[in-house]
């Protein structure tokens, strides 16, 4: 419970340790590295890079290597791996594949279509298809054989 004194507009709070406290929603933004100061402070940090001949190239390469030596393979990779899981799933669940397209990020159907193919051998219809064709055969395995 904090221990108050003082008639101004916001008291003289302190906490248990004795630190300063202050009322909810008083206190200076940006203290633990959020609000305004520390966007501020990026800022600032980003001009001296500039003026230092680093510019938004330089930063960008630097962002993209620093990815790529902590993941193994680049940003964008790792995007385009996240839209296919994404529309993956979204075919599965009987989504056409130009929704599924608009739907995980792609331009068009075309580049869903080219990227599926590429990275799993076939088209998103086919795999959709597919993912049907195994469902209704697992649903009539546990229905048990017809008579």
């Amino acid at each position: 419970m904090p221990h108050c004194r003082g008639s101004g507009a916001v008291p003289r709070c302190r906490d248990e340790s004795g630190a300063a406290a202050r009322p909810a929603g008083t206190g200076r933004p940006g203290r633990d590295g959020e609000g305004p100061r520390s966007v501020a402070a990026a800022v600032r940090r980003e001009h001296r890079r500039r003026r230092a001949g680093a510019g938004p190239d330089a930063v960008a390469s630097r962002c993209t290597e620093g990815f790529r030596a902590t993941y193994g393979f680049a940003p964008s990779d790792y995007q385009r791996d996240l839209r296919l899981r994404r529309a993956r799933v979204l075919l599965a669940e009987g989504t056409a594949p130009p929704t599924a397209a608009a739907e995980v990020g792609f331009a068009d159907q075309a580049h869903l279509t080219r990227w599926i193919t590429r990275t799993y051998g076939v088209t998103p219809a086919a795999y959709r298809t597919a993912i049907h064709q195994d469902s209704h055969r697992s649903q009539s395995a546990a229905r048990g054989p017809r008579r």
